[in-house]
């Protein structure tokens, strides 16, 4: 149904255009999504695949939480579009960025069985 690459969310003005990214947000912690949610352990996975490892003070399980930590300034993660879109009201404050990593992405599919959920599917 959807595929959305993971951006980086920024405090407004973090990261000016032009200059290296990564080299930028490993100076403030990444706040991260919890490894108990599925989000979470597929940013953590990523990461150690590449062998990144970025200081983080905060791990929590809410988009909204987490962008107001961001829009606050007190570190930078990594999300979809769908999820700032979600936590719209912290926008302004925020600037969204290509991810400075190797690319992630994340698929949403539907599966149902034939019958079970009606016309719902």
């Amino acid at each position: 149904m959807l595929e959305e690459p993971f951006v980086a969310a920024v405090p407004k003005g973090a990261v000016p255009s032009g200059e290296d990214a990564l080299r930028r947000l490993r100076r403030i912690p990444l706040i991260q999504h919890t490894t108990r949610h599925s989000m979470g352990r597929l940013v953590a996975a990523h990461l150690a695949r590449h062998n990144l490892i970025l200081s983080h003070r905060f791990e929590l399980d809410s988009n909204h939480a987490i962008m107001a930590m961001v829009a606050d300034g007190a570190g930078w993660t990594i999300l979809t579009p769908l999820a700032v879109k979600l936590a719209g009201r912290f926008r302004s404050a925020v600037d969204v960025i290509p991810l400075p990593l190797p690319r992630l992405v994340r698929v949403i599919s539907l599966t149902a069985r034939r019958g079970v959920l009606g016309d719902m599917p």
